[in-house]
């Protein structure tokens, strides 16, 4: 071999070990200790819900329930807070999304604010029984904004 093949043969052995340490799984300078999915699991919310149509339903994006069985409520908006609510479904721990149907639809151009309630046992929805769900002693909930039906 000459000198020219031999440097390109130690370049090629040098990235390839240096591959191999990046790629393996072992120590490195960006390891922290902690995994892809802590991460996932540490900053994803319990709930998803995005603006949507408005109508007689509503569409749950995503879900990451721990409790057994957690009640989805839709609640109106009075004056930045929930107030009545519309619909509730009960999910479990492995739906990871949804549909709740309501007893009234949302109206175009409103707020509505989805929120979990743990289920007092009976299996059905009471929201004197059922209360919400309390994240740092507040409720784990999020606002959406509805649109005209297209």
């Amino acid at each position: 071999m000459n000198i020219k093949t031999e440097h390109i043969v130690l370049i090629v052995a040098v990235v390839i070990i240096a591959l191999l340490v990046i790629f393996s799984g072992g120590s490195s300078l960006m390891d922290t200790g902690v995994g892809e999915d802590d991460l996932m699991e540490e900053t994803s919310a319990p709930l998803s819900v995005s603006g949507q149509s408005a109508g007689n339903s509503v569409s749950i994006d995503s879900l990451k329930l721990t409790a057994e069985k957690t009640w989805v409520a839709i609640h109106e908006d009075s004056e930045g807070a929930p107030g009545n609510i519309l619909g509730a479904k009960r999910f479990r721990p492995e739906d990871a999304s949804g549909t709740i149907l309501l007893l009234r639809n949302t109206e175009a151009g409103k707020t509505y604010h989805a929120m979990l309630h743990t289920d007092d046992g009976d299996d059905i929805f009471d929201q004197n029984k059922d209360m919400p769900t309390l994240e740092n002693n507040t409720p784990v909930m999020v606002s959406f904004s509805t649109r005209a039906a297209q």
